[in-house]
């Protein structure tokens, strides 16, 4: 693009969308770090309609939880937590399945 020219809204939307998620060229799927598949999940996973937590249902959510120990883009490995629900959570999973 030539210095002082602008995009059209239409042309700006049409890169975005053709640069997004697999198609970018940066994509790695999911073989991606612990920190940006958290990102990833967080800004995609459809959030409760009630803004409550998926387990107790009574506190609003604040964590994204991966609740299976498979971590990939699948949905339903993932979950919103209150803080205490996750924490119990954890708790429960390294007492489970991490002993040392």
């Amino acid at each position: 693009m030539r210095k002082g020219s602008k995009q059209s809204l239409e042309s700006n939307l049409k890169n975005s969308l053709a640069h997004k998620n697999e198609k970018h060229p940066n994509w790695k799927g999911d073989n991606v770090l612990y920190r940006a598949l958290h990102r990833w999940v967080s800004l995609n996973k459809p959030k409760p309609i009630d803004g409550k937590c998926e387990i107790c249902h009574v506190k609003p959510y604040e964590d994204l939880a991966n609740v299976t120990g498979i971590y990939d883009r699948d949905f339903i490995n993932w979950k919103w937590f209150c803080t205490k629900c996750h924490l119990h959570h954890d708790d429960i999973w390294n007492k489970r399945y991490h002993k040392i």
